[in-house]
């Protein structure tokens, strides 16, 4: 056999061996990649703050809600808005806001605070039965966060319920089931929510 056509088959040869080795480390560098991306994901999902809002129900004269950060980290620039009905306005919104809330941590707040009225012996009375029927009906509280990693989602969760009067002539909170989901931006400052 002739000395050159062994050189070009041996060259052939080498040229397939190293093609294949290229395609192999490629795919192992793409897999590689892959696994570093799901464990970073993974660290992070381990991480997430999940505000959970709680109505502990109608307190003498304002409606109180517990917030719990049922997350493993911290939630961050919490609003909070409770808005009459399911059209989430802001501007008919009472909106409150923290800065943070580390995992495990919980705050109440009073919302739809009514004036107390003087029952004329130097105390306070509840307010009267006309006060009391304007505030039943429809309401949605809405929670929106981010976490620590501020590039990533923002998050909501989203309770609706409605205030009505049991048989005792109580008013009463009748919740629905809490919704969290991810959301691209926060609603700040926007028209509408939801």
């Amino acid at each position: 056999m002739d000395p050159l056509w062994v050189s070009v088959v041996v060259t052939v040869v080498l040229v397939c061996i190293t093609a294949y080795y290229a395609l192999e480390t490629r795919i192992i560098a793409r897999a590689t990649a892959e696994q570093a991306q799901e464990l970073r994901q993974q660290r992070i999902s381990a991480s997430q703050p999940v505000l959970w809002p709680m109505i502990m129900g109608w307190d003498f004269n304002n409606l109180k809600v517990i917030f719990e950060n049922i997350g493993n980290g911290p939630a961050l620039d919490i609003d909070i808005y409770l808005c009459r009905g399911e059209d989430l306005a802001i501007s008919d919104c009472e909106y409150t806001w923290y800065s943070y809330m580390v995992a495990g941590e919980k705050k109440i707040h009073n919302f739809l605070r009514q004036p107390l009225g003087d029952d004329g012996q130097g105390g306070t009375m509840a307010p009267d039965s006309s006060v009391i029927s304007k505030l039943m009906g429809k309401y949605t509280l809405l929670v929106e966060w981010h976490d620590l990693y501020k590039s990533g989602p923002f998050f909501q969760a989203k309770l609706p319920f409605s205030l009505e009067i049991n048989s005792d002539g109580k008013l009463y909170a009748k919740e629905c089931v809490v919704v969290i989901n991810q959301i691209s931006e926060k609603r700040k400052g926007q028209n509408t929510i939801g």
